[in-house]
């Protein structure tokens, strides 16, 4: 499994500091599998810069990482691949990533 480092640079597909995966525009079923009420076919929305499809929407995917609710406040911002928490808030739970929107 990918850490949620490396999951999070593959989803954005080369773009950086944008509010999404795809960029600045808001949620579509274009550019993702943002359906709330059931999932979606796969490859249905457009694939990022990096080719890959999914990446947002449909299901949720685990990340190698345990899950800590203040991981992110312990990261400096400027820090690029950061090492996921040592310990979990809950035993045995790790991040996910991607899922619905």
């Amino acid at each position: 499994m990918p850490t949620e480092a490396e999951w999070e640079f593959a989803a954005r597909g080369g773009l950086d500091r944008k509010p999404h995966p795809w960029g600045d525009e808001p949620p579509s079923d274009k550019l993702s599998s943002h359906r709330h009420d059931h999932c979606t076919p796969v490859a249905q929305a457009q694939p990022n810069g990096y080719g890959l499809y999914d990446m947002v929407g449909n299901g949720f995917q685990w990340t190698a990482d345990r899950y800590s609710e203040t991981a992110y406040g312990k990261t400096p911002g400027t820090l690029t691949d950061p090492p996921g928490p040592s310990e979990s808030d809950c035993p045995d739970h790790y991040t996910v990533r991607g899922g619905m929107i």
